[in-house]
């Protein structure tokens, strides 16, 4: 065999080689960008209704047939409770959040998002969140937080581990929020059942701050707990503690005030382990004071027994007539039947429990 065929034989045989690389890498590059993107397929999903509400009022509902038909999209992921608790650790299988809200009109920068479920419980993103960010995120194994190093993605997921969601896990529609990192969000924010997906005026994220202030040999000790918007909005609407976690009080102008009763945002602080546990005994024996503080500095004191068990006559409210409160009651105010006007206090950002006799 000639040099020149013996050349020509070994570059054949490079060529064949780098033809079959190439081959390799592109199969596996499209098998990993099907790990979290896919083409609608065979999705089998049960009767359902979705309604779809845009920013200039447009409606449009979706049947089961219409969610199989949109593209979905595959991750790991899972939740952590209030509590700590790891739960929800799988892969979800969905349509992206943001692929439904274009379906009527998508979403801009002065938008955000309310998922509603059809126990009426619900959560609105920001626009921030939904391109992924201004999530806490945890590790899936300890629990502790973590920084994420990709953007998340919210979808609303029918599949979890390739098999349609149980009724207990959200079925037919269930928020999730997914990453390749497959780390945990906070509970709240997955909201189960959805019915309902709505494009709103933005928000404006807020939080307030609970606050243990003892003295102890003439040092102050502080030992605080941060709400911040959607905490507080998840808790207001809580479904399987209903009674406890929103009130509503109707004042002599018929407005409705919608928010959380003043004694269970105590309840977080006063057993000084923000474990919601209500210490009635200490309260009812006027065992601390609550000061109620805006976010000018003005405030108003009241007894521990004048908030124990008080639902409706003491609320920390959020809405006015349904929306969110206006700029000059805004973040959140103190209303309600035991709240005499001069006591009504607007703007709070702070509420502190001092401890007497400590």
């Amino acid at each position: 065999m000639s040099s020149d065929s013996k050349t020509k034989q070994r570059f054949g045989k490079k060529s064949i080689y780098a033809a079959i690389t190439i081959i390799i890498i592109a199969v596996a590059a499209i098998a990993a960008w099907q790990i979290y993107h896919s083409s609608p397929g065979n999705v089998n999903l049960p009767q359902m209704t979705l309604t779809l509400v845009g920013a200039n009022g447009t409606q449009r509902i979706l049947h089961a047939s219409d969610i199989a038909k949109l593209a979905s999209y595959n991750g790991r992921a899972g939740f952590e409770t209030s509590d700590g608790s790891i739960e929800g650790i799988g892969n979800y299988t969905g349509v992206q959040l943001i692929t439904l809200c274009n379906l009527v009109g998508g979403i801009g920068t002065n938008d955000s998002v309310q998922i509603t479920g059809s126990d009426g419980y619900s959560m609105v993103f920001s626009y921030n969140q939904m391109i992924g960010n201004g999530f806490v995120t945890y590790d899936p194994v300890t629990g502790n937080e973590v920084s994420s190093t990709e953007t998340l993605t919210l979808v609303v997921a029918y599949y979890e581990n390739g098999t349609k969601l149980t009724y207990d896990n959200g079925s037919p529609l269930r928020l999730v929020i997914l990453g390749k990192d497959g780390l945990l969000t906070d509970g709240h924010y997955w909201v189960k059942w959805i019915a309902k997906i709505q494009i709103m005026p933005a928000i404006v994220d807020w939080t307030l701050t609970l606050k243990d202030v003892s003295k102890v040999n003439s040092t102050r000790i502080f030992v605080c707990n941060n709400v911040t918007r959607s905490y507080f909005e998840a808790g207001e609407t809580c479904s399987s503690a209903r009674a406890n976690h929103y009130a509503n009080y109707t004042d002599n102008n018929g407005n409705v005030w919608t928010g959380i009763p003043l004694w269970l945002l105590a309840a977080s602080v006063d057993d000084w382990t923000f474990s919601m546990s209500f210490n009635e005994s200490l309260a009812e024996s006027n065992g601390y004071q609550v000061v109620v503080i805006s976010q000018s500095g003005g405030n108003r004191t009241f007894l521990s027994s004048q908030v124990v068990n008080n639902g409706s006559g003491m609320i920390v409210a959020n809405e006015l007539n349904g929306a969110v409160l206006p700029a000059k009651y805004w973040p959140l105010t103190l209303v309600g039947s035991a709240v005499p006007p001069d006591d009504m206090v607007v703007n709070i950002t702070e509420i502190e429990l001092v401890f007497l006799g400590s």
